[in-house]
């Protein structure tokens, strides 16, 4: 590993302290799912002759976080019952939300964290078993260590591209499920990074898996990567048919309304 990579490592290492810090200060909000989900992940470490418990909590956590920030949502959509618990101030109870859909995506990612560098899963190991042999004749392990790195240093610049431009175009409720809660911005977004990738914000986040496990060296966190990237696209058929379907259901409300001023 070059200098830079190992300097990425040991910021990693720094950030992890105030990571954890932040993750235990709020882990009451995220405490009631994650006490079942726990208990999932160790009934699968138990009946798989494949995993560990670090491994069967990421596997875990990365399907989970899509699914629950979407239930949530959803029945705030249907039943108001977050604006009606924030005595109508859909803003606030949106911000609550994003606090913790934050949360508990932090918490998802140091559970992957810990398992690219504690988990004990026996897999080939990266990236001996996924170079060819001709490679090794003519590369020395330094540089094809440093053209690792220096993939994953791409990775993460991308990612972190893409995930900061995103939420600058987005804002804070455009990012965090505001449209669920009737907070809808005047016009779909197009500008850059829109204006290149559908889904900028999950992809930016896919490639700073990747950045990491690349990093770490990690079968198991490429592995993980793959699945977070694939729960990522099931998420996105989920979130724009039902964000199409918000947005028309405006349009013919607004439609409506015209009408009848018309009419009067």
């Amino acid at each position: 590993m070059d200098t830079l990579g190992a300097r990425f490592l040991q910021l990693e290492k720094e950030a992890l302290i105030v990571l954890r810090a932040y993750a235990l200060a709020f882990e009451r909000w995220t405490v009631f799912v994650r006490k079942p989900l726990e208990v999932v992940a160790q009934r699968l470490a138990q009946q798989s002759a494949y995993l560990d418990l670090a491994s069967a909590r990421a596997i875990t956590y990365i399907i989970a976080a899509p699914l629950l920030w979407n239930v949530l949502a959803r029945l705030e959509y249907y039943t108001s019952v977050w604006s009606r618990l924030c005595r109508g101030r859909r803003r606030f109870a949106c911000l609550l939300l994003a606090c913790w859909v934050f949360s508990f995506s932090l918490y998802r990612d140091l559970v992957v964290l810990e398992a690219m560098q504690t988990s004990a899963v026996r897999l080939p190991p990266f990236p001996q078993a996924f170079i060819p042999a001709v490679v090794w004749r003519f590369c020395t392990p330094r540089t094809i260590a440093s053209a690792v790195d220096a993939v994953a240093w791409a990775a993460f610049a991308t990612g972190l591209v893409l995930v900061t431009t995103s939420f600058l175009q987005l804002g804070l409720f455009g990012t965090y499920l505001g449209d669920y809660f009737g907070i809808l911005k005047p016009s779909k977004v197009s500008a850059f990074p829109f204006s290149h990738f559908e889904h900028p914000m999950y992809d930016g986040s896919s490639l700073l898996f990747l950045a990491e496990a690349l990093f770490e060296r990690s079968t198991l966190g490429l592995l993980l990567t793959l699945l977070l990237f694939a729960m990522y696209r099931i998420a996105t058929i989920w979130e724009g048919s039902f964000t199409n379907y918000i947005y028309a259901n405006r349009a013919r409300q607004r439609a409506t309304f015209s009408g009848r001023k018309h009419a009067d």
